[in-house]
């Protein structure tokens, strides 16, 4: 419903309203019979009903019309968080990610460098990770140096036990550095593990033969 309409009813009425004061004013017979009282009271009737009825029906159409406003812009704000987590998702790898991926990669790289120990025996130096040996499986001869390194982040040893007699070890070797251990064991089958307290419990533990 335009608002136009309900301007032109409302001033309808105020006109009329204001005529017929003038007129009742200047004339005491006003109105002069039973049937124009009646119809000027239908005018009236019809006006204020006009104007009621043009006052319902635009504040309702102003409220579906601020609804429909309101959820056009939930949509646009919807569409602009899902572009922006997309964006986020879909981004250029940086500063954390980035060294997490690149972690992540020298694991990798250590875990393929063990499992190719692990089929021949040892075949050069020890790695010490968090929290393995690689390879977990070295074969050695007696005399033999092993050469244990800390490829790890916190400080690692290798220890060579039959039962639980310690036989040998390295002294605890801090990250990127590396300790030697000279084998001087009898042939026979041992245990490799590193006694910092808790290590040997999450899985830093290999086996150890002197051929």
């Amino acid at each position: 419903m335009e608002p136009e309409h309900f301007y032109w009813v409302g001033g309808a009425l105020t006109l009329a309203a204001l005529v017929a004061s003038a007129i009742g004013l200047k004339n005491d017979n006003f109105p002069p019979s039973r049937g124009a009282l009646l119809g000027l009271i239908a005018v009236f009737v019809f006006l204020v009903v006009g104007s009621t009825t043009y006052a319902v029906v635009n504040a309702r159409d102003e409220q579906a019309k601020h609804r429909a406003e309101l959820e056009h812009e939930q949509e646009e704000a919807g569409a602009e968080e899902l572009e922006a987590g997309e964006a986020g998702t879909e981004g250029p790898i940086t500063g954390d990610e980035g060294a997490a991926e690149e972690a992540g990669e020298e694991e990798a790289d250590q875990a393929d460098d063990a499992a190719g120990a692990d089929e021949g025996g040892a075949s050069g130096p020890v790695a010490m990770t968090e929290y393995a040996f690689g390879p977990d499986s070295v074969t050695v001869r007696n005399g033999d140096t092993i050469t244990a390194e800390n490829e790890g982040a916190v400080v690692h040893n290798l220890t060579i036990f039959d039962g639980e007699e310690e036989l040998a070890g390295t002294e605890d070797v801090d990250p990127g550095a590396s300790g030697d251990l000279e084998v001087d064991i009898d042939a026979g089958d041992y245990e490799m593990i590193c006694t910092i307290p808790g290590h040997e419990d999450l899985g830093m533990a290999g086996e150890f033969t002197v051929e």
